[in-house]
């Protein structure tokens, strides 16, 4: 018998499911953009300098997300990097913040399209 993961509980199974995913993605994008690239940047860059502080922050974004796997803080790191130099480039946090919550949201699509078709929902 194959051990389920407990990720299988974040699948969204109806619409309202759905909107709360949904609502829960775009949240989670602007908020930890404004958390982690916004205010830990700001707070750190004086102590570090911006690049200091732009990787400190990117670690911390993964070490948030350690519940998730080593491999998958590390392209966590990755994208957290890829944010700030959208911070930098664009000098505002919107098009992070929004860039994030897409990804998020599609993320979340894809998953849930995996567990559908893998059979993985009907275990649950």
């Amino acid at each position: 018998m194959r051990r389920r993961s407990p990720l299988l509980i974040a699948v969204p199974r109806n619409g309202t499911e759905w909107a709360i995913a949904i609502f829960v993605c775009v949240l989670a994008g602007f908020s930890e953009e404004l958390a982690y690239r916004g205010v830990l940047v700001h707070v750190l860059e004086p102590r570090t300098g911006h690049l200091g502080a732009a990787l400190l922050s990117a670690v911390a974004f993964a070490a948030a997300h350690a519940v998730q796997g080593v491999r998958t803080m590390v392209t966590i790191l990755v994208i957290a990097l890829v944010l700030q130099l959208l911070v930098d480039a664009t000098h505002t946090l919107v098009v992070a913040m929004v860039v994030h919550a897409s990804y998020d949201v599609v993320a979340k699509v894809l998953f849930a399209r995996f567990a559908r078709r893998e059979g993985l929902l009907e275990a649950a």
